[in-house]
């Protein structure tokens, strides 16, 4: 998921993950944080969640903001299709506003 100014704006999966030991990629795309590994997205799915509706589906604090990191398997209780079917609801509530 990918999150921006208090809401989730897109969904997707990792795809391809690589090494970028002499930093090309990084360099050549994003020079303010570089890095070695690289990965790509797929299946990526605009949304529009804002923060406490996930942090409701993951049961996270109201306060929780995310970082740069996964949601810990103990979090994820449901079948991924439910989550995405509560991520496509908030989605097309917030459209509707």
């Amino acid at each position: 998921m990918f999150y921006h100014d208090d809401e989730y704006v897109a969904t997707g999966r990792i795809g391809r993950t690589f090494a970028d030991e002499d930093r090309w990629v990084s360099s050549t795309f994003w020079t303010a944080f570089p890095t070695t590994r690289v990965y790509t997205v797929e299946s990526f799915t605009a949304i529009s969640v804002p923060k406490r509706g996930v942090n409701r589906i993951f049961d996270y604090s109201e306060s929780y903001t995310p970082g740069f990191m996964r949601v810990a398997d103990s979090r994820v209780t449901k079948e991924l299709s439910s989550i995405e079917t509560a991520l496509d609801a908030y989605t097309q509530r917030n459209a509707a506003e």
